[in-house]
């Protein structure tokens, strides 16, 4: 840590919580993931044929096995619930929310709305597999906001190409 690169956005020894609490996630969501290749037999073929075409010993980017992992995590968030705080007031049909409001968020209300999501309950890795805009994505795998979660660097190594 102490040789990590800093700059005035990050703080390398502050990111240890982060990976430790990432490492059950991380075997959950791996088991999950070959659960959903297991029982999705074309996906579990266009998977093995991706790694096949890879060999090597570099680490190398795999677009279909990341989207399978990220729908895994759309399907079973590892964080079902994400804290933030309102910045300023809201006006709802019932009221208005003040600012600085803790607000709880249930991430699988997003992640299988049946009502704005056909895919809401079934594997769809192809989501993750073209570009989304933020306006119409109503996902949130690695949760949102002005502190940017370090698990889509630390769990899928290479970055989205």
């Amino acid at each position: 840590m102490a040789g990590a690169h800093t700059t005035s956005r990050t703080e390398p020894v502050h990111q240890v919580p982060q990976w430790l609490f990432a490492f059950d996630p991380a075997g959950m969501t791996t088991f999950r993931s070959l659960a959903l290749l297991v029982s999705h037999p074309q996906g579990a073929n266009r998977a093995q044929q991706e790694i096949r075409s890879r060999r090597g010993s570099e680490r190398q980017y795999m677009p279909y096995l990341r989207a399978t992992m990220l729908e895994c995590l759309r399907l079973w968030p590892t964080s079902p619930f994400i804290l933030r705080e309102s910045t300023a007031a809201t006006d709802w049909e019932t009221g208005t929310l003040p600012p600085n409001t803790s607000i709880l968020i249930f991430t699988p209300f997003f992640h299988r709305d049946k009502e704005r999501l056909p895919y809401a309950d079934r594997f769809s890795p192809e989501l993750w597999m073209t570009e989304q805009s933020a306006e119409n994505w109503p996902l949130i795998p690695f949760s949102e906001g002005p502190a940017v979660c370090p698990g889509p660097i630390w769990f899928f190594c290479c970055p989205r190409r």
